[in-house]
């Protein structure tokens, strides 16, 4: 079956669980998705998730809210002139570089991120300008915007991840195990396609966000 938009996508769920004529069940199906679609915004770190926003600080105020869709950050830059040409500076994660801040107030070096906020240190001395590179969540499946970059180019993600959690749903834990398995196969092979794009001329992304994230550099996220 092809699956094309959200309404191919549920059917052909129903078929995979065996329970296309159930209509308690079918009801749960938008469930199962938006259960999976989390769980891939989670796992998923491609190049159509990347995002860019330009963040203001408040003088005397050591947080900035996280920009919209925030899952990951990439990278974070401080504008250090107001005016071109431009300057930037990293600021870095206390947890790659632990807490080496030795003033109270001025340049913020260091984040940390708390919640939905980041955590500035030191507390900016005046209004900063930074630019947050970013993973952010992909557009969920509804019936507005039947599809997505997900859909359209890896169907069997979606299929196979969302029919698992019916199987939770129903108690089936072994066919969960099989067919969430199958589902994380995908999702690796999606992200390590991704890493692979990201030569050109055997020349490699030189930019902070092409550092492996498993060495804890910007590893600094939130699960929403």
């Amino acid at each position: 079956m092809a699956i094309t938009n959200y309404a191919n996508l549920q059917t052909a769920i129903l078929y995979r669980l065996g329970n296309r004529n159930n209509a308690t069940l079918a009801d749960k199906v938008p469930e199962f998705i938006a259960s999976w679609e989390a769980a891939m915004n989670r796992r998923l770190k491609t190049a159509d998730m990347e995002a860019t926003a330009t963040l203001t600080s408040t003088a005397n105020v050591d947080t900035i809210s996280l920009p919209t869709g925030f899952v990951m950050m990439r990278r974070l830059r401080l504008r250090e002139l107001d005016s071109p040409p431009y300057r930037y500076t990293d600021v870095w994660p206390v947890a790659l570089i632990g807490d080496k801040v030795q003033f109270s107030s001025g340049r913020p070096q260091n984040i940390s991120i708390q919640g939905s906020k980041i955590v500035l240190k030191p507390t900016p001395s005046k209004a900063w300008t930074l630019i947050a590179d970013y993973y952010a969540r992909f557009t969920p499946l509804s019936d507005a915007a039947p599809t997505n970059w997900i859909l359209d180019d890896n169907q069997d993600a979606y299929e196979f991840g969302a029919t698992a959690y019916g199987y939770l749903s129903t108690g089936a834990i072994a066919r969960y195990r099989e067919w969430v398995q199958l589902a994380f196969t995908v999702i690796e092979e999606i992200n390590e396609y991704d890493r692979k794009l990201r030569f050109t001329n055997n020349k490699a992304r030189t930019d902070v966000a092409a550092m492996s994230t498993r060495q804890g550099r910007y590893d600094v996220r939130t699960d929403n």
